[in-house]
């Protein structure tokens, strides 16, 4: 293949990649507004999140659970009844496990 071959491939690609790049942070940005509606919703209601909730809640990337999650906050009491307790319970350990291998 000569050079002439390679750079309308190359350029090609690169322009996938832009385009994928440029979605993908549209679909961050999306659930980044998801997120902030569901704590939103939760302290209108003048409950509290904690730290730990807080950052889990704006760190998720699936629209699902953020629906889920915004139509939970309009119903729980605590920022905690979100999630499960067996949930909860088991990224505690995992968490717990990794600062103990550090």
């Amino acid at each position: 293949m000569c050079k002439t071959e390679v750079a309308p491939a190359y350029q090609w690609l690169m322009l996938i990649a832009e385009g994928q790049y440029a979605y993908q942070r549209l679909f961050r940005a999306e659930m980044s507004k998801e997120a902030r509606r569901v704590l939103e919703t939760l302290e209108d209601r003048g409950i509290s999140v904690p730290d730990e909730l807080r950052e889990r809640i704006l760190l998720c990337l699936e629209e699902d659970k953020l629906q889920i999650w915004l139509d939970l906050a309009h119903k729980v009491r605590r920022a905690e009844d979100l999630f499960p307790p067996v949930y909860l319970e088991m990224i505690r350990k995992v968490e717990a496990e990794a600062g103990a291998g550090s």
